[in-house]
């Protein structure tokens, strides 16, 4: 079992930890119990691969950045959740519906904040 076969990954843990909850789990913890896993032969060190789209829906989430990027994600209220291999994603579901950027409206600086 590779890290990218994410199904029977869940599969395996929900038969072997049932009184854990997967949506409430730490990442750090999650990765032990995974390599804990029998079947499991990938590599280690291939954690910080990419291998799907984790699509959640949360009523009331924090997000925790460090050095500009995603740290942890502290979910308040129990979400619903589903993480789908990117052999298996439809392109349209990739993006948030009724999303726009506007990147080109964002300050580039700290100056263009504030007005004189």
């Amino acid at each position: 079992m590779l890290w990218t076969d994410v199904n029977d990954i869940a599969i395996e843990l929900d038969e072997q930890h049932p009184d854990v909850d997967p949506t409430f789990i730490l990442f750090t913890d999650l990765r032990k119990l995974v390599l804990s896993l029998e079947k499991f032969s990938d590599d280690p060190e291939k954690t910080n691969e990419k291998i799907g789209l984790k699509y959640t829906e949360c009523t009331n989430l924090t997000l925790y950045f460090e050095d500009n990027k995603l740290d942890l994600i502290n979910y308040a209220a129990k979400p619903k959740s589903i993480t789908t291999p990117y052999k298996d994603v439809i392109e349209k579901e990739r993006y948030l519906r009724g999303f726009l950027w506007r990147g080109n409206e964002q300050p580039k600086t700290k100056e263009a904040i504030f007005i004189e």
